[in-house]
């Protein structure tokens, strides 16, 4: 072993040099650790960008050195890098071409990332546009008029703000602007032209006097505005003159009109918009005025529609321009709209009402010249006569406006250098604050303020616009930005097939856009949207979508959002879902929106598919329909788990509509919801709807009907198919309270009509307008009305009501259950109609068409009048009663307690019994002296007994009973009847079944008589039918016998009762032998034997069949036995016996 020595100099220097190394090496691990940790946070391929920084020679790769704007960062960034921007403004426009991540919320000096504290603003006030004349997108719409100055003409711009401008000519081809253009523009906030002016129309009626008819929006109806000049104009402030109408040709809009005086009269001929249940169709219609203000529309209207056999005018039809020299004929030049584009046809008529086609309008008089300026659109024609017998025609291209003339109307020449007006200098459109371009996919935008945006350059997109591209915005708020023009996409428009964003965890807040303020989903692109807040955005440019619009084939899922407070006055104030798209709405509040037109939370438009689950859809509203949610001939609507809460409409459904293709609602409650018109909580316009386990409370309609739901034929062929649901606390003007079925068919199942009200008919369901109804296994309680306080069916109606009951409902006329109106048809199975009232007739049921019963009780039901339980009505248009196992008891009114057939009626099996009448000398049973038109009553097996009074009041002749029990009066025919007590088991109790010795069992006739009772059992039983809604069918033992004494213990000396009963509950005679035998302590003892026959339904009761008093006999158990042989029936009275 090799052993080193050290003297202690060098064993100190070895010590420091180890220090120092070991130090040195410490200190390496510290920078290399430091640099590792600062390369794990600062990756490489981060940028940095500060307000602080500078673009000039700079990679941004340095967050010592960070960039000075954002856009620079972006040039110098590769793919997939991380863009880190520090708190401040920015005001740039981005367009961003790669698949890069910029991450805004950072402190610039340790990079540090909080987004709350540290925000950061893109501004995009740079690149807004820049507006050009308010005319410069399209001139449209011309209207010309002969003037001092030449020529004067009316016309349109386009989409930039829907307004009305004028300019003068000399010669009808050069045109100049009059410098206060426009002069007139949309009506103020809130008033019914707010959105857009259309197609003026000029008369001069004196040097001084210039009225304009014009269209306006949302509106869509007719307005007049006055002048001295033509230039300067006033409104009249009762416009419009003429709205919307309720017909099937005018209930959608009214609009573009052509106006002539004649014959001191205003003569107006308009485009007018209806839907009769198969989508929206244009016509042209005609009315009348003394004064150009109140209009009276043509009995006649339409007066000219749509030929779709010519393929040009066969999708739409629009802008009519009429025109007469006294007198010729009427000419019509009318716009319209096929596979070849716009064009304009001709027609005449005599008297302005019947319209003959140039040609049978096999060809249009007008069209587009192909390669030219109007190619495929040539339209919105206006036509003067002018010197030289030479029409001239002025018509646009739907952007400039040209000229033609003729020497009929039907042959046109074109000027040769059209167009001769064309529009204003056009603005300059703005870009989107952040543009992801092709390339950009998988980009994100994250912990960034998008403000003051203001495009329309590629598109929409106001805050962000995504063209084909996939990209994600989250953290982010998008607030005051603005899709110019007619674009859309205030705050995001995501746009182009393959194109998809994702918006997680944002705001869009108080963005604006001519269609879908908030977020525009459109072109077959897609959006998921989650944990956002989409709010107080508005749609300006009468087009769908306050908060989010998605359209043409698109797809969107909003999931744990919020949409509130957006604005539109066109459809959807929430969400618009249109043209064939999709839309999943997931756990959303979507809170106080608000449409002009329909869906003031949610609309879906044509042949789109919507889906909606645990969401809440409160205290939204639209003008016209649809409060919370409307749905327009869609192919597929499901709303399920959700609530819709406090929604209002202008007319119908004020919390949803259900319209066209097929519809589920399910799981949902529908609350306090509220319609000026039809139907406050669910209106269903066509098609086929399911609504299953829902809960349809405290709604309400103000002037019409269906206070908690409505289904309508009106609009096209409807069927509801309802199941387990309440609907409770509704409340409307006119028919069903519940749910008015109108036109249409429903099934019911399982339903609760509960405290429901109306002031007209059917406080809970009303089947009106020729409708159809199945009703099972549902409740009816508490309900009111005029008439029909639970059930309400009107003139041909048709209810089918099967295992319900009808319980305590009232009416202040007529019908406190039921109410059938003229030539109805009401069948009425198994149920039960208790404890109703009416203030007139028919305290459970009034009907004036047919009713048939079956299986049913009408107890403890009152009428202020006549007919306590049942009212048959009346002289013309009635139907018979048929009644068949039914119970009409403790019924009460002033005639006819039971029943008081007005018609003709067939009772069969019926039981009417305790029923009582107020009037001296009133039939408290069945008043069918009431018979107005002196038909035949007839009754068949029934029991007429126990009425106060009377229980059958008939005139000789017009009655006829065969096999039945009839108490007191009335006078009838027929064979087998009897008139005693039928011997119910309890008839102080309420109890109408037949007790075993009823004398009624067996004595009925099969002749139509029905093979089963009221409760099911079979009939025939036994030897025959028995009468009533009762078959007797027994005691579980109907042979036996009972023996009993006076006491069970006796001493010497007691008396001893012995008494016995026998009975023969079965429907035939039984002979046999009593026993009585004594069994004692010492043994058995046959004391009596009595042969004994006893006849069918017996009893034998002996309560003492002897006595005696009792020897000192030996203490023991002691009884008697009896029993009936050959049965085997046997019973025992045991009894002792002790000495004192």
């Amino acid at each position: 072993m090799l052993v080193q020595t050290l003297s202690p100099r060098a064993r100190q220097t070895r010590a420091i040099s180890l220090a120092a190394l070991c130090a040195a090496l410490l200190l390496l691990f510290l920078l290399v650790s430091a640099t590792t940790a600062a390369s794990s946070a600062l990756l490489i391929g981060d940028r940095y960008v500060a307000v602080s920084g500078s673009d000039l020679m700079n990679d941004c790769a340095d967050p010592d050195l960070p960039c000075l704007t954002v856009a620079y960062a972006l040039s110098q960034a590769d793919p997939h890098d991380v863009i880190r921007v520090a708190e401040g403004v920015y005001v740039e426009n981005l367009v961003i071409n790669a698949p890069v991540t910029l991450e805004g919320g950072y402190e610039a000096d340790t990079w540090t990332r909080d987004i709350d504290q540290y925000v950061t603003v893109l501004d995009g006030t740079n690149g807004q546009t820049i507006p050009g004349d308010w005319d410069g997108d399209a001139v449209r719409y011309p209207m010309v008029i002969e003037h001092e100055e030449g020529y004067r003409m009316y016309y349109n711009n386009g989409e930039l703000g829907g307004a009305i401008g004028l300019a003068s000519s000399p010669d009808g081809v050069t045109w100049a602007r009059n410098p206060a253009n426009p002069i007139l523009t949309p009506g103020q906030p809130g008033e019914w032209d707010d959105a857009r002016l259309e197609a003026p129309f000029v008369l001069r009626m004196g040097v001084n006097d210039y009225k304009m008819w014009y269209s306006g929006y949302e509106g869509c109806g007719i307005g007049l505005a006055t002048s001295s000049d033509g230039v300067n104009w006033t409104r009249y402030p009762g416009n419009p003159v003429l709205a919307v109408g309720d017909q099937d040709w005018n209930n959608i809009c009214v609009q573009h009109p052509s106006v002539m005086y004649e014959g001191g009269q205003y003569k107006m001929w308009m485009m007018t918009v209806g839907d009769a249940g198969t989508g929206w169709q244009p016509t042209y219609s005609y009315a009348t005025s003394p004064d150009g203000i109140a209009w009276t529309w043509h009995p006649a209207n339409p007066v000219f529609q749509m030929q779709p056999a010519n393929e040009w005018e066969s999708i739409w039809m629009w802008r009519p321009y009429v025109f007469r020299l006294t007198p010729n004929p009427y000419q019509l030049w009318y716009t319209a709209y096929g596979s070849g584009g716009a064009a304009i046809g001709y027609a005449t008529s005599p008297d302005g009402i019947n319209w003959v086609r140039h040609n049978g309008g096999a060809v249009p008089v007008m069209a587009g010249t192909p390669g030219e300026w109007d190619e495929g659109f040539a339209a919105d024609s206006t036509v003067g006569f002018v010197i030289g017998n030479v029409f001239a025609m002025y018509y646009d291209n739907n952007h400039s406006i040209g000229l033609a003339h003729s020497p009929d109307g039907i042959v046109w020449t074109k000027w040769p250098t059209n167009p001769v007006f064309t529009p204003g200098a056009p603005p300059q459109w703005g870009q989107s604050v952040v543009l992801f371009n092709a390339g950009s996919d998988g980009a994100i935008l994250d912990g960034f303020t998008i403000t003051h945006g203001d495009a329309c350059a590629t598109g929409g997109g106001g805050g962000v616009g995504v063209e084909g591209v996939v990209v994600t915005i989250q953290n982010s708020i998008l607030r005051e930005n603005n899709a110019a023009g007619p674009c859309g996409g205030g705050g995001v428009e995501v746009r182009q097939p393959g194109g998809f964003v994702n918006i997680l965890h944002s705001q869009i807040i108080s963005n604006t856009a001519a269609d879908a303020g908030g977020v525009d989903v459109w072109d077959g692109s897609s959006a998921y949207i989650f944990d956002t807040l989409i709010a107080n955005n508005s749609a300006r440019g009468g087009l769908p979508g306050g908060g989010v619009e998605v359209s043409v084939s698109s797809v969107l899922t909003i999931e744990n959002s919020t949409i509130s407070g957006n604005v539109t006055p066109a459809n959807g104030g929430g969400i618009a879902v249109d043209q064939e798209a999709r839309a999943t709405v997931l756990n959303c509040s979507v809170l106080g929106n608000h449409s002009d037109n329909m869906g003031g939370g949610i609309w879906s438009g044509p042949n789109s598919f919507l889906h909606v689950a645990g969401s809440e859809v409160s205290d939204n509203s639209a003008g016209q329909s649809g409060g919370g949610v409307a749905t327009e001939q869609v192919n597929r609507v499901e709303v399920m788990g959700s609530t819709i809460a406090n929604n209002h409409s202008g007319w119908a459904g004020g919390g949803l509509i259900l319209s066209g293709g097929s519809a589920l609602l399910a799981d949902s409650q529908i609350l306090a919801n509220h319609a000026e018109a039809w139907a406050g909580g669910v209106w269903i316009a066509s098609g086929e709807a399911h609504v299953v386990n829902v809960l349809v409370e405290g709604n309400q309609t103000v002037q019409y009907s269906g206070g908690g739901m409505e289904i309508n034929g009106d609009w096209g062929p409807a069927h509801l198919l309802l199941e387990h649901a309440v609907l409770q606390g509704n409340v409307s003007t006119g028919n069903g309270g519940g749910l008015n079925v109108w036109h249409s068919s429903a099934d019911l199942l399982d339903v609760q009509f509960l405290g429901n009200h109306n002031s007209e008919s059917g406080g809970g369901l009303a089947v009106s307008a020729q409708g159809a109804a199945v009703v099972m296994d549902s409740l009816f309680n508490e309900n009111s009305a005029i008439w029909g306080g639970a059930l309400f069916v009107g003139e041909l109606g048709n209810l089918v009501l099967e295992r319900s009951v009808v319980t305590a409902n009232h009416a202040d006329d007529s019908g406190g259950g039921l109410f059938a109106g003229y030539e109805s048809s009401v069948t009425v199975a198994g149920s039960a109609f208790d404890y109703n009232s009416a203030g007139s007739q028919g305290g459970g049921l009034w009907h004036h068409g047919s009713l048939t019963m079956m299986d049913t009780v009408v107890r403890h039901n009152v009428a202020g009048s006549i007919g306590g339980g049942i009212t048959s009505c009346c002289p013309e248009g009635g139907g018979p009663l048929t009644m068949t196992n039914c119970l009409v008891a403790n019924n009460e009114g002033t005639y006819g307690g039971g029943i008081a057939p007005f018609w003709f009626g067939v009772l069969t099996n019926v039981t009417v019994t305790n029923n009582t009448c107020a009037e001296a000398g009133c039939v408290g049973g069945v008043d069918a002296a009431r018979n107005d038109l002196n038909q035949m009553h007839w009754f068949r097996n029934s029991i007429l007994w126990g009425n106060q009074n009377s229980d059958l009041g008939c005139e000789p002749g017009f009655c006829r009973a065969d096999a039945s029990d009839i108490g007191v009066g009335g006078v009838y025919s027929g064979m087998g009847n009897l008139s005693t007590d039928p011997q119910f088991v309890d008839a102080a109790g309420e109890d109408y079944h037949l007790a075993a010795w009823s004398p009624v069992i067996d004595a009925g006739t099969p002749y139509g008589a029905p093979d089963h009772d009221y409760d099911g059992d079979p009939r025939p039983l036994g030897y025959g039918f028995d009468m009533g809604y009762d078959e007797f069918v027994g005691t579980p033992d109907p042979l036996y016998v009972d023996i009993f004494t006076n006491k069970a213990q006796y001493v010497p000396g007691d008396t001893m009762v012995v008494g016995l009963e026998v009975v023969n509950a079965t429907r035939q005679p039984r002979p046999g032998v009593l026993l009585l035998t004594l069994s004692t302590p010492w043994g058995d003892n046959t004391l009596l034997t009595l042969p004994l026959v006893r006849p069918p339904k017996s009893t034998l009761f002996l309560p003492q069949l002897f006595s005696l008093t009792l020897p000192t006999l030996p203490d023991g158990q002691y009884a008697w036995l009896l029993s009936w042989q050959p049965y085997g029936e046997a019973d025992a009275a045991p009894w002792s016996f002790s000495s004192p």
